[in-house]
């Protein structure tokens, strides 16, 4: 994605399989946005979902949470578009929709300063108690590894595969 003006731009943040190196970012953001760098929620929010195929961030703020690692992109329009029906989304209050999309402060660490982004949530909450077990005590799902560091071991490993695979 080349940068384009800023009123084009939206910023999101990631934590699930958005992430780089997971599924859905493949299909969704691979070639389609601009990887800003990592970031941390900048309240404390649960990350249920640690043994699940997909997580879930809490929408409400919760004191004993996490601040939650996420990763930060610069996308259109489109492609809020189409993560928007990846995740579910059919709108503010939509009594369809399977996550929330709400705006939060976040932490950059490229920036080293907060700024605003949207992030897909879960009202994961029943009675206080997050109703998909293992949360996850750090704020990364399955501990994946997040590194803003372009030549990190993990991306030559998959730049080697995916040229031995190339088309």
């Amino acid at each position: 994605m080349t940068e384009k003006s800023s009123e084009e731009n939206i910023l999101i943040g990631t934590y699930g399989t958005l992430k780089r190196g997971m599924g859905n970012h493949r299909w969704y953001l691979e070639g389609k946005s601009l990887y800003i760098g990592t970031g941390r929620t900048e309240k404390k929010r649960y990350m249920c979902g640690e043994s699940s195929s997909f997580p879930y961030m809490s929408e409400s703020v919760m004191d004993d949470g996490s601040h939650c690692l996420l990763e930060l992109f610069s996308v259109t329009k489109d492609v809020v578009f189409d993560i928007d029906g990846l995740e579910g989304y059919h709108g503010p209050d939509s009594e369809y929709n399977h996550y929330n999309k709400i705006s939060i402060n976040v932490w950059s660490n490229k920036y080293e300063k907060t700024i605003r982004v949207f992030v897909y949530v879960r009202d994961i909450m029943v009675d206080g108690v997050c109703v998909n077990p293992s949360p996850s005590e750090d704020g990364n799902w399955r501990k994946t590894q997040i590194s803003d560091e372009v030549n990190s071991p993990n991306k030559k490993k998959r730049d080697q595969i995916r040229e031995v695979h190339k088309d």
